[in-house]
């Protein structure tokens, strides 16, 4: 039964980061990409978009955190939930 569960279990966290970087964090993941083209587009360039990375990884992880302290939150307070998987509503 373990088994199973770990074979299906996802983490929601995931989740909760997809969706910040889809509807909060927008306009520094058009920086990052914009970046990530013009660095492609160069034969020979010593830029990098670590900054952009950076100030994306920020805006997902801060739009994310309180989130995905619910959710573990309750995991934790409940882990019968956890076990049935009722916990995974909470990411959809």
């Amino acid at each position: 039964l373990i088994s199973l569960l770990a074979q299906d279990l996802v983490d929601p966290a995931t989740a909760i980061k997809e969706k910040c970087a889809e509807s909060h964090c927008t306009a520094l993941k058009a920086k990052l990409d914009e970046c990530n083209d013009r660095v492609q587009s160069k034969n020979k360039t010593t830029e990098t978009c670590f900054e952009e990375i950076l100030d994306f990884y920020h805006c997902v992880d801060h739009c994310a955190a309180s989130d995905i302290f619910k959710v573990y939150n309750d995991v934790f307070n409940d882990p019968v939930s956890f076990i049935s998987c009722d916990f995974f509503q909470h990411v959809k």
